[in-house]
């Protein structure tokens, strides 16, 4: 338990910052890439291809993410059975950052990228995790995601390219499983000290 609660307002305010610039950066660049390789396009796009809330729905996301994720933790006492090293860290965020790229690269049929990269989502929650609790948070992250992209494509606001259920493709759920674990650490890595559980 932290005893100064200023160390750990201050700890909360970083972990909300982090994420936050994460998303906005790091989500908005990968985003740019799957418009920039037709993977996605934006009803009313600004320069570059992308919409202007671009960076807020990444933020958003990326705060949902690595916030519930400690705080799940929490709840089911969960213990860490894979250390966060800085390296593993890093490693876990790579992979997590060339399965998305990969979903709007692969000139191949959606359902083919999809076979393809989520074996490699698994192996990232399998190296980076290994819990089922973990798996059940990714799985929760991906419905949750999925659900968030077919209600935009539903109002309209962007298209996938191939709309394969729900006006999305098929490849979409590898991006959160593999999202889910590498921005979930991120956000454990960055919660208040009182907020992780024991072996974080």
């Amino acid at each position: 338990m932290n005893a100064d609660p200023r160390a750990g307002s201050r700890d909360r305010i970083r972990q909300v910052l982090g994420l936050a610039l994460l998303g906005a950066t790091v989500g908005t660049l990968f985003d740019w890439e799957h418009v920039v390789h037709g993977a996605i396009a934006y009803t009313r796009p600004v320069p570059l291809g992308i919409a202007w809330w671009t960076p807020l729905l990444y933020s958003g996301a990326a705060l949902a993410i690595g916030l519930s994720h400690p705080m799940a933790d929490r709840w089911l006492e969960r213990l860490e059975v894979r250390p966060r090293t800085p390296l593993r860290l890093a490693i876990a965020m790579i992979c997590f950052l060339g399965i998305w790229y990969a979903t709007g690269a692969l000139p191949l049929s959606s359902a083919i990228v999809a076979a393809l990269l989520m074996p490699l989502s698994l192996g990232v929650w399998w190296a980076f995790d290994a819990t089922r609790a973990g798996l059940a948070m990714a799985i929760t992250t991906a419905l949750a995601g999925v659900g968030v992209e077919a209600t935009l494509v539903g109002l309209g606001v962007f298209r996938h390219r191939s709309p394969d259920v729900f006006g999305v493709a098929w490849w979409l759920p590898s991006i959160y499983i593999a999202g889910s674990v590498a921005v979930g650490n991120v956000g454990r890595v960055l919660a208040p000290r009182r907020d992780r559980v024991m072996g974080s």
